[in-house]
């Protein structure tokens, strides 16, 4: 016993003295928790196929005073950088405009950007960006997924929904360059406002629950990882029967006693390649209930700077419901 205790009155003896010298060292030293500040470029741009118009925002990272970036009011867009982007024997230079910005709670300008029109991008090709400016030089490169397609398998469901107990169904086939896809339903419509048949379009939850308060609440289609073991990318996708019935019962709640008169539902197919795909799932979070992240990772694909170059594709299919 005697031993154990010199033992450890020895060891007690060691520790304090390290820890004095532990807290006199760092009182003397200085610490910073931002760590050292690196100016670079942030590029974003996200070819798609849904417009014959590309954008490319180039910008440069910023020190705020504090800890907290939200409290940077002042746009940091960078002027007369030379914008390009390339595809084979295809290079085009895009020149700077300006973009009306709809919300301006922290920012009180525009949004400046570098545009290119018109410009289509095509399905299964790559292209590489270039950005050239006082500020640095970066380069990314990106894959456009392939042409996909949607099939309806029961339109009729979606037309008279009280008669079947089906869900509502989608054949999808993917490009083998997609690394996620979402599905996406949207109805189309006439209500009577009491003078006159309106036109509108609503999209079409794909789920449904109660809330805490009792109520419905909706759910609509996420972005969803491809199967890559599959030979054939292919997948099919469903929305409630019970939830599309609920969603449908309000809209003719709205329309008082003559109801609404359904024209059409369209199944939009989005694509997305794997830059995006990454980029995404980080920014929103990881899609796990059951679990919490205390650290916040980054993802970029631009080289030499940081920010996204990803890429997507639309397809669609028309159903007649008249």
């Amino acid at each position: 016993m005697t031993i154990l205790r010199t033992r450890t009155s020895a060891v007690a003896s060691v520790a304090a003295v390290c820890a004095a010298v532990w807290f006199w060292i760092g009182c003397e030293s200085f610490f910073d928790p931002k760590g050292p500040y690196i100016e670079r470029l942030v590029v974003y741009s996200v070819l798609s196929t849904r417009s014959d118009t590309q954008y490319v925002r180039v910008y440069t990272t910023y020190n705020p005073s504090g800890f907290d970036p939200a409290e940077n009011t002042s746009d940091t867009f960078v002027r007369n950088a030379q914008v390009t982007i390339a595809e084979a024997s295809l290079q085009v230079q895009l020149r700077d405009t300006t973009i009306r910005r709809v919300d301006m709670s922290r920012y009180g300008s525009d949004i400046l950007t570098y545009v290119a029109y018109p410009f289509v991008v095509q399905p299964g090709r790559a292209y590489s960006l270039s950005v050239h400016s006082d500020r640095g030089d970066v380069t990314a490169t990106a894959t456009v997924p392939g042409k996909g397609r949607v099939d309806a398998n029961n339109s009729y469901v979606i037309k008279n929904p009280a008669k079947y107990q089906e869900d509502i169904s989608a054949s999808i086939f993917m490009s083998t360059v997609s690394r996620g896809y979402v599905v996406r339903l949207y109805l189309d419509f006439e209500l009577f406002d009491g003078a006159a048949w309106l036109r509108r379009r609503e999209e079409v939850p794909s789920s449904s629950a109660t809330g805490s308060d009792g109520g419905i609440q909706f759910a609509y289609p996420r972005l969803t990882r491809r199967n890559t073991e599959r030979i054939i990318p292919q997948d099919i996708v469903f929305f409630s029967l019970s939830t599309y019935q609920v969603f449908l019962g309000r809209l003719q709640n709205q329309s008082g006693a003559l109801g609404l008169r359904l024209l059409g539902a369209t199944f939009v197919l989005t694509q997305v390649e794997n830059n995006l795909y990454k980029y995404y799932n980080i920014v929103n979070g990881f899609q796990d209930e059951f679990s919490i992240r205390t650290d916040q990772p980054d993802y970029t694909d631009i080289r030499g700077g940081v920010g996204l170059f990803g890429a997507m594709t639309e397809d669609s299919v028309v159903v007649d419901l008249r």
